[in-house]
């Protein structure tokens, strides 16, 4: 009745075309008969189920272009894009700095050595004329002090040498080859031994000078008459009490330098002489025994001027080895490929 018992056909609501506002699924109430009990609804839902299974599936179905509100037009975001380049590029860039690590460190270092090495010979001109004085027997006390400041500037350059040879190279990371820094164990190696030379050659030229300045001071005897009064005896004991006392405070305070060993022994020994000496001396004169004062005189006179000219020798033999170490010491600096 009113075409309520004709079977619709569901299959046609296939061919709608997407997005569109009524839903292609068919309502529920459009399965129900005339002859179905009001109210049963568990029917109505089994059509419903069996239409919808055997629908056709929709054929060369397109969607309609997307609303630009609902998406952006772009599938990417730029913010995303430049971090990963940026990482990527910060990433070559920290590769390549670590590559070239050991590159800069070698040539730091090798910028350091020439620059110690440099000021260290700038000095040799100056040690090269103390060696000249200290070994000269005819150096005045003034000269010889004015050349202690050469061997401290000296001294300073060698172990500023020595530091910069001892100085640790950096650490590199994992599997960064240091072919660059071991290079430089050759030039650090003749560093090191030219700064031990320029060290033992200041040691053994300060020990000289400081055998010579303390050598001064003994032995200074004042004027030794044959005869004397009371009261000039008197002074001249108290001097020679002086000379005594300066020159056994003196030799006691010499230096071990080998050259100057022998020396040494015969300077002890006079002085060992020197106090019994002024006994036999002074005892010439308060008895007026002329004769022994005078040769009591010449004799201690002599053996002075020995011991003054027996330093002559030792100080050629210094000279002659300090200037062989100062040219082995510049021959070393060179070696192994060193900066000069």
């Amino acid at each position: 009745m009113f075409g309520f018992a004709e079977e619709r056909t569901v299959a046609t609501t296939a061919t709608a075309v997407l997005p569109d506002p009524e839903p292609i699924v068919p309502r529920l109430r459009e399965f129900r008969r005339p002859t179905d009990t009001a109210g049963d609804t568990t029917t109505l839902v089994t059509r419903l189920w069996e239409a919808t299974e055997t629908a056709p599936l929709i054929e060369d179905w397109k969607p309609d272009r997307l609303d630009p509100l609902v998406v952006s037009g772009r599938t990417f975001r730029w913010s995303i894009i430049v971090a990963a380049v940026a990482l990527f590029i910060g990433g070559i860039a920290i590769i390549q700095a670590v590559q070239d690590m050991p590159g800069r460190a070698a040539e730091d270092a090798r910028a350091t050595y020439l620059a110690v090495t440099t000021d260290y010979q700038a000095l040799f001109p100056d040690i090269e004329h103390a060696i000249t004085v200290i070994a000269d027997p005819a150096t005045d006390t003034a000269t010889l002090s004015d050349a202690a400041v050469t061997l401290s500037a000296f001294n300073d350059g060698a172990r500023t040498l020595f530091d910069a040879a001892a100085e640790p190279l950096p650490s590199m990371p994992p599997l960064v080859s240091r072919a660059q820094l071991d290079a430089l164990t050759p030039v650090r190696q003749s560093m090191a031994s030219a700064a031990e030379i320029g060290l033992t050659l200041e040691r053994r030229l300060g020990d000289t000078l400081s055998y010579r300045l303390l050598f001064e001071r003994t032995f200074q005897l004042p004027t030794l008459p044959t005869t004397a009064t009371q009261d000039q005896l008197t002074q001249l004991g108290v001097a020679l009490g002086m000379t005594v006392t300066s020159t056994k405070d003196a030799i006691g305070n010499l230096p071990d330098e080998p050259f100057l060993s022998d020396h040494k022994i015969a300077a002890f020994q006079l002085a060992q002489r020197l106090d019994d000496w002024q006994v036999e001396y002074l005892e010439a004169l308060r008895t007026g025994d002329s004769a022994s004062a005078d040769s009591l005189a010449q004799e201690i006179t002599q053996r002075i001027d020995a011991l003054d000219a027996g330093i002559d020798a030792p100080l050629a033999a210094i000279g002659e080895w300090a200037h062989t170490q100062l040219a082995t010491l510049q021959t070393q600096l060179t070696a192994g490929d060193a900066p000069a």
